[in-house]
């Protein structure tokens, strides 16, 4: 996915105001600038009637992802929501991501963009994944999803790398298009420079990596016995 762009400011809240609009506000304002903004000509606002239902369209949706957002249901959020809020990045196929994300996020959503940020990082997330190559992950990518990290620092931009490696060649058993499917992953990759450097793994309770955690790291093990074996490698 690309990264959100800028959007001229077409329209003040106050002009909306003044226009009719009572229901703009700070928090829907960019909603509203992005879905004209979209616009390629004024065939679509060449009267007050086609204006009044873009920017009507725009603050329902907004209202409606948000609320859904905040009590963790976006079951009847679809693609066409996203697009009336005028959002980019979302369609059928990776929906059932971005809804999930909005859930677990803590990032504060108030704003259009608050949520793109959300949309742009998962997209990174499955769009190298089918790429196979040219994307580079950050941080930012996993925590603006919910997903936790090591703390910043050496330890956090290793495990980053072994994510981008992962997902980029594809490898182990994991599902990325969930948020806990991420954070099974990050939390193999923690474990695993747990073990490298000699400490006790922080994601779990088990000493070492298990069965599942190689698997989705790309490794195979019979059973505990030969897992344990493994990380007593590392």
């Amino acid at each position: 996915g690309e990264d959100d762009t800028t959007n001229t400011t077409v329209v003040s809240k106050d002009q909306l105001h003044t226009l009719g609009f009572a229901g703009a506000t700070d928090d829907n304002l960019d909603a509203i600038q992005r879905v004209l903004s979209d616009q390629a000509d004024e065939t679509a606002v060449k009267s007050y009637a086609d204006l009044k239902l873009l920017i009507d369209n725009a603050v329902a949706a907004h209202t409606d992802i948000l609320t859904a957002a905040s009590s963790d249901d976006l079951t009847d959020i679809d693609e066409a929501d996203y697009a009336a809020m005028g959002l980019d990045g979302v369609d059928a196929d990776n929906i059932g991501s971005i809804n999930d994300a909005l859930i677990k996020t803590a990032n504060t959503l108030s704003t259009a963009a608050s949520v793109q940020e959300v949309v742009d990082s998962y997209n990174q997330i499955l769009d190298l994944r089918d790429a196979g190559a040219g994307i580079t992950l950050d941080a930012a990518d996993f925590i603006n999803l919910g997903v936790t990290l090591k703390a910043a620092g050496a330890e956090q931009d290793k495990q980053v790398s072994y994510l981008q490696e992962i997902v980029e060649r594809d490898l182990g058993t994991g599902d990325i298009t969930t948020v806990s499917g991420l954070q099974d992953l990050a939390n193999a990759t923690s474990d695993l420079i747990d073990l490298i450097q000699g400490n006790s793994p922080d994601s779990d309770g088990v000493d070492g990596l298990t069965v599942a955690q190689l698997a989705l790291l790309g490794v195979t093990a019979a059973d505990a016995e030969e897992a344990s074996m493994l990380s007593a490698r590392l």
